[in-house]
């Protein structure tokens, strides 16, 4: 995965000179979710289905401007081998480098967070050997497109809170939609 157009994006951003009052605050988190990955035509092995739901988890680090506009870092991978017969059934993997912007709105202990954003991608999808006769194949592209997500959050106290957050793409590899329940920190 080629990250050197999300470095120069994070840098662009980090040049736009926002207001950092005393109240910034840096932001970090992570979470465990679900993904729902509909794969065109050019990944998908003999009659195997489109569409694929993994097990996925995100960590990011950010910084929120007193003006409630903030910068966000995040890695997310997603698989749907299972732990016990890997390489046994059919895999996907996806890994994403994510720059996002959005405003947070805060109504009093709860906080709601649309957000835009860049995401470097890669996908992998891999046959498994379980049926099949022949040698196994292997299918990778890498890419980047654009993305949108809402989070929704409750703040149990000035520095935590637990979010739920959706993200949806159409990436050149086909639709990428995830949920995600994270816990987020404010230092």
């Amino acid at each position: 995965m080629s990250t050197s157009r999300s470095i120069v994006l994070c840098l662009s951003l980090a040049a736009i000179s926002f207001p950092a009052y005393s109240d910034s605050k840096v932001r970090l988190g992570g979470g465990l979710g679900n993904t729902d990955i509909s794969l065109k035509k050019q990944l998908v092995f003999d009659d195997e289905k489109v569409g694929k739901n993994s097990k996925a988890f995100n960590i990011y680090g950010g910084y929120a401007f007193e003006n409630n506009v903030f910068v966000d870092l995040a890695l997310e991978s997603a698989e749907n081998d299972i732990l016990f017969f890997k390489n046994a059934f059919d895999n996907l993997s996806y890994v994403s480098l994510d720059l996002s912007i959005g405003y947070i709105f805060n109504f009093y202990d709860f906080y709601f967070e649309p957000a835009v954003g860049y995401s470097d991608w890669s996908v992998e999808s891999q046959e498994g050997a379980f049926l099949n006769s022949g040698p196994e194949e292997k299918k990778e592209i890498d890419g980047h497109d654009f993305f949108g997500k809402l989070t929704l959050g409750y703040r149990f106290s000035s520095s935590v809170g637990l979010s739920f957050t959706y993200k949806t793409m159409n990436a050149d590899f086909g639709k990428y939609e995830s949920t995600y329940a994270s816990i987020d920190l404010s230092l």
